[in-house]
């Protein structure tokens, strides 16, 4: 008897260490941050209309390296917004004093004090996500 509830303990215990993992890499993955709770109260306050934007992470790193790396690269910023499109990375840009140089599909090209950033934008139906490199 002890084998066996010591073998569903070692099954449950091995199944919510995998469903951690997951969670954590795929926060990784598309956030670029494995912070769950600032990540999920940024999308429950963006729904909620308390605020337009939440910013994630921001490392203040600000360097032009070359794109081939874009891949495997952790974005330097992420901010998650409106997804109705009310508040929308131009208004974003204009409080901030960014100028935006270019744009080409998802991909913005801004600046600012002489340095330039690329930011990617996704829109989903809970959140837009901006990702800044």
């Amino acid at each position: 008897m002890k084998n066996k509830s010591r073998r569903k303990s070692f099954a449950v215990i091995s199944l919510i260490i995998i469903i951690v993992i997951a969670l954590l890499f795929t926060c990784q993955i598309k956030f670029g941050s494995i912070n769950i709770p600032r990540i999920a109260y940024a999308i429950v306050t963006v729904n909620t209309n308390k605020n337009n934007y939440v910013i994630i992470k921001d490392s203040n790193k600000i360097t032009n390296k070359n794109s081939e790396k874009r891949f495997f690269e952790n974005p330097k910023k992420v901010i998650i917004s409106t997804p109705n499109g009310n508040y929308k990375l131009n208004d974003y840009a204009k409080e901030n004093g960014y100028n935006i140089t270019d744009e080409q599909g998802s991909l913005i090209t801004v600046e600012k004090d002489g340095k330039t950033e690329e930011v990617n934008v996704s829109i989903i139906r809970y959140y837009s996500l901006w990702k800044w490199y």
